[in-house]
């Protein structure tokens, strides 16, 4: 009733994305959040409430971005002005985003946020600190974490709908490395309609379609001239013998 009132200023912001409707729900089942296009981070519709909504008496203006490279991973800061006539706290989210990135990535991804309390009419400089493993990504060709060389651009918002500023900048890190020799079959680098499973008779992993067909990519192949080596398989009702043929036109 408080805050109802006017008596306290909330700051409180949402921890999940409110779809406007049912129907821009996955299925339940449907656990791959990227193929669904659900959550902050891949969903492209319209929200009733973005994730990191959240509402206050107060106004505030940001200006000022800048990133910079750090020993421990990136530091974004900018300044916050409160510009309205009352007391307040801003909750200041950081996003980034990777441009022409060699993996599938999120649209954005939150990778730190601060809780700053500023005075009517004060500014204050508000620093995020971004550890390096946020930024980092699983390389399923050599089963280790990298920090993918590129441009990143970061953005500093009041939700994961509402971009105030961004910077970018050059990081100069890892690159996907080739594949070995020998791979397992689950070390796709993206797939469709293809389920992981495991075979206790074989003891390793092995892929199947969820449907009639489906389709698994796997780069950072090295024959000859080719750059990317494509495969498709399908089954209907009997074992079938695939033949496979590289360096063919």
């Amino acid at each position: 009733m408080e805050t109802l009132a006017g008596k306290n200023n909330p700051a409180a912001r949402l921890p999940l994305t409110w779809y406007r409707s049912a129907e821009d729900l996955p299925d339940i089942m449907t656990y791959d959040i990227e193929s669904a296009g659900s959550t902050y981070m891949y969903f492209r519709g319209t929200p009733l409430y973005p994730f990191g909504h959240g509402l206050s008496y107060s106004e505030f203006e940001y200006s000022g971005i800048e990133s910079k490279r750090t020993d421990s991973g990136v530091c974004v800061s900018l300044n916050v002005k409160n510009i309205s006539q009352r007391d307040g706290d801003e909750v200041v989210q950081i996003y980034f985003s990777v441009n022409n990135s060699a993996v599938s990535r999120p649209i954005k991804k939150l990778c730190g946020f601060e809780r700053v309390h500023i005075n009517a009419g004060e500014e204050k400089q508000v620093t995020v600190e971004i550890p390096e493993h946020i930024l980092q990504i699983y390389d399923v060709r050599t089963g280790n974490f990298i920090t993918e060389t590129g441009e990143y651009t970061f953005s500093a918002c009041r939700s994961s709908a509402e971009v105030s500023l961004e910077s970018r900048l050059e990081i100069t890190a890892d690159a996907l490395s080739d594949r070995p020799v020998l791979f397992g079959a689950e070390t796709f680098d993206s797939a469709s309609a293809v389920r992981i499973r495991w075979s206790k008779a074989l003891g390793r992993h092995f892929i199947s379609a969820t449907g009639w067909s489906g389709c698994a990519v796997y780069g950072g192949m090295k024959l000859d001239s080719k750059k990317k080596l494509s495969f498709k398989a399908q089954s209907v009702h009997k074992n079938t013998v695939l033949t496979l043929k590289a360096g063919e036109n």
